[in-house]
């Protein structure tokens, strides 16, 4: 009985750990073989949880990018809902005007709310909804046909908090470990294992690795599997795209 060979080098970090913690959860269940090895298990526990460590802060950057995307998305509509008011300052009709009048107020008591840092930001525009959502100002959205405008605003900015607090907990938690040299680690240290698994075996039997071995072969077949359909997709894409050129 063998173990499935597998080259980890075009798996993304995601799956990367993904696979490496079931192997880890693997080990922990057939307190046996992990027994057996226990000084080599003890070196991939640590290597795949500095590895975790540098796959959170890797996540935590890509938050940064989508920080500002939502920062952008909640700037422009809340420049949208302003122009709108301000476009009906001299409207016409005086109830009309009157409502412009008073939303500019109340616009004008947060200041430029979209050159605000990030926290200071979010939390004018988390007030300034609320406000918004008051009695006295209903009227005047309505009028300016603004509520959709202060809901959406209300949305993103719930979003970009949520995502902020993520990621300060991400970084928080994190060190300064690269990816790349965690992932290798962690790549010799399931190498050893699955050699000195294979040498036991030759050795002693597969009877006391059997279970285990039927179980990584699994693992490790799914996610083989997953990656040649992603692999076969990207070769059909690239053909598509090489017939239409």
């Amino acid at each position: 009985m063998k173990i499935r060979c597998f080259q980890f080098r075009n798996m993304r970090n995601a799956e990367h750990v993904g696979f490496m913690g079931k192997v880890i959860d693997l080990l922990i269940r057939f307190t046996t073989v992990k027994n057996k090895f226990i000084s080599v298990f003890d070196v991939f526990s640590t290597n795949y949880e500095a590895e975790k460590t540098a796959y959170k802060k890797e996540r935590a950057n890509v938050k940064t990018g989508q920080l500002a995307e939502l920062d952008k998305e909640r700037d422009r509509v809340y420049m949208a809902a302003k122009k709108i008011y301000l476009a009906n300052l001299g409207h016409w009709n005086e109830e009309i005007r009157n409502a412009a009048k008073q939303l500019k107020v109340a616009f004008d008591t947060y200041g430029k709310v979209p050159l605000k840092s990030y926290n200071a930001q979010t939390a004018a525009m988390e007030k300034f909804v609320k406000d918004m959502n008051k009695d006295r100002y209903k009227g005047a959205i309505a009028l300016m046909r603004l509520k959709e405008y202060i809901d959406v605003m209300n949305e993103l900015n719930n979003r970009f908090k949520d995502l902020m607090a993520d990621r300060t907990e991400e970084d928080s938690s994190t060190s300064h470990i690269k990816m790349a040299p965690a992932r290798r680690l962690v790549d010799q240290s399931y190498a050893e294992l699955t050699k000195k698994i294979a040498a036991s075996v030759l050795l002693e039997g597969p009877a006391d690795y059997e279970a285990f071995i039927t179980e990584l072969n699994m693992v490790v077949w799914k996610y083989k599997n997953t990656m040649a359909v992603r692999s076969g997709k990207l070769k059909a894409k690239k053909l598509r795209e090489s017939v239409s050129a």
